[in-house]
């Protein structure tokens, strides 16, 4: 018997460096002293709760489905996952379709016997259940630890993660502290966000996460509450389903626990700076609200970076585009961007309607007399092996005929494709036109979600050199027309 031996330590069993090679040694000596053949050792340190999250069990699933194993060899029956039941039955209908078994040193499940099934299904579901009730515990845990003023989230810039006793706190980064009292120290004396990003970085410092500061960092940095030595938590709230979503909760809703770790910033500098905030507009750095329309399609075509939107003029509530970029693409109204976007997209469907709609009609006559001269060539290649056999040809004359009636056949399988991808197409087209007729009723979330359908990039340029509403967009559709 040929086998395959999977191998999973929880996150939680991750201080016990021991738990797979302990595990690896059992499964080893189990199939020796039952005479089974390891072909292959699958490992991995991940949740059992998300199937598509462990890239060796999707292997060793697509390895069982292609039938390379008689069984697999595991642990316990959990170990192969105890997440949510679709993906349960997608791992117990793999192993059954297969004919694959699955051995633990206790039991031999063969799920095409329904016995077996349904007690791996009671099993997973029990699996299931101990999941959730960890879960909870840990929630509670969890909660417990930030009404305390633990620290539980990862350490904001000049900090890093300490322990008081068995409480998780923060402890001071000197190197990167001084940047923060520099930043602070700079906004209050008049810089703005991106002049300090830029001033920093070229100071050596560099963020925890990406390659430099930017605008939209520094101005959180300044609104950070725990620089002044208290714990902040339960500012946003996570929703997972198809689509993860971001809910960003009011102030209100906050926990705050004070003086829980090391001030970096005092008191009367904080609120320095914070009163130099509310004096100026800040764009929000993420607030789980789409209000741009253009939001990451349009990007600059000097450096690659994606337009940010940013108040042209406050009294108006218009809005301009500009590149983070220093030195970059110059920035252009918003709306203007969007017109041009929209008017791109409206002679697109115009040509398309006029000069091509024609060339559907014509292809699809096109297609049947194709079809038709296919039917007619398949039947002298027929004939080619009556003649053969006839003695009318000879096997020269035949192999000669038989390559250009192939050459024929080639050609006219190129043209029926053609006009294949043309109907395809079509379907296209349609789309376009009815994200048209929606665009004007959407939300500007709406909006954008409109021109995602139908829109891969949207390319901008704009030399200083340009008047104030001149730029150039090289907009690229999802499907093209040739």
């Amino acid at each position: 018997m040929n086998a395959a031996i999977y191998l999973r330590k929880s996150r939680a069993e991750e201080n016990d460096l021991d738990t797979l090679a302990r595990h690896r040694e059992q499964l080893v000596t189990f199939a020796a002293g039952k005479h089974i053949s390891v072909i292959k050792t699958f490992e991995e340190v991940v949740s059992g709760e998300r199937l598509y999250a462990r890239p060796q069990m999707l292997e060793l699933l697509a390895d069982v489905e292609a039938e390379k194993y008689d069984a697999v060899l595991c642990m316990d029956i959990d170990r192969l996952g105890r997440g949510a039941m679709s993906e349960q039955g997608i791992i117990i209908e793999t192993f059954k379709n297969s004919g694959c078994k699955i051995i633990t040193p206790r039991k031999v499940y063969d799920l095409n016997d329904d016995i077996d099934e349904q007690y791996t299904e009671m099993e997973s579901f029990l699996a299931r259940q101990e999941l959730k009730m960890i879960k909870r515990r840990m929630q509670r845990g969890t909660q417990k630890t930030k009404a305390e003023g633990g620290h539980v989230a990862n350490p904001p810039y000049g900090y890093k993660r300490g322990w008081d006793g068995k409480r998780p706190t923060l402890e001071i980064v000197e190197h990167e502290a001084d940047f923060v009292r520099l930043i602070f120290s700079m906004y209050i004396e008049g810089a703005g966000g991106t002049a300090i990003a830029n001033q920093i970085s070229e100071m050596g410092a560099v963020p925890r996460r990406g390659k430099k500061f930017g605008r939209t960092s520094i101005i959180a940095m300044l609104r950070n509450m725990e620089y002044l030595g208290h714990t902040v938590s339960n500012r946003i709230k996570h929703i997972k389903g198809i689509k993860h979503k971001v809910i960003y909760k009011s102030r209100a809703e906050w926990m705050i626990v004070k003086n829980t770790h090391p001030a970096i910033i005092d008191e009367n500098t904080f609120k320095k700076a914070g009163k130099i905030l509310e004096g100026r507009y800040h764009p929000p750095a993420n607030t789980g609200e789409v209000k741009n329309p253009l939001a990451g399609l349009i990007v600059c075509e000097k450096c690659g970076s994606y337009l940010q939107r940013i108040p042209f003029k406050k009294s108006t509530g218009q809005y301009t585009l500009f590149c983070t970029t220093p030195g970059c693409c110059t920035s252009t109204r918003l709306d203007r961007a969007e017109s041009a976007v929209l008017d791109y997209i409206r002679e697109y469907l115009a040509q398309i309607e006029s000069g091509k709609m024609q060339r559907r009609e014509n292809g699809k006559t096109a297609t049947e007399a194709l079809k038709r001269e296919r039917k007619a060539v398949d039947e002298q290649m027929s004939r080619l092996y009556d003649f053969l056999e006839q003695g009318v040809y000879t096997v020269e004359v035949f192999v000669e005929r038989q390559r250009s009636i192939k050459i024929k056949q080639a050609a006219i399988d190129a043209s029926l494709q053609k006009y294949k991808n043309l109907e395809t197409q079509k379907d296209f087209v349609n789309q376009v036109r009815m994200a048209l007729e929606a665009y004007e009723q959407a939300t500007p979330e709406g909006k954008n979600q409109l021109l995602k359908s139908i829109i891969g990039k949207v390319y901008y340029f704009k030399s200083k050199e340009y008047k104030p509403a001149q730029f150039d967009l090289s907009v690229v559709m999802h499907e093209t027309i040739d």
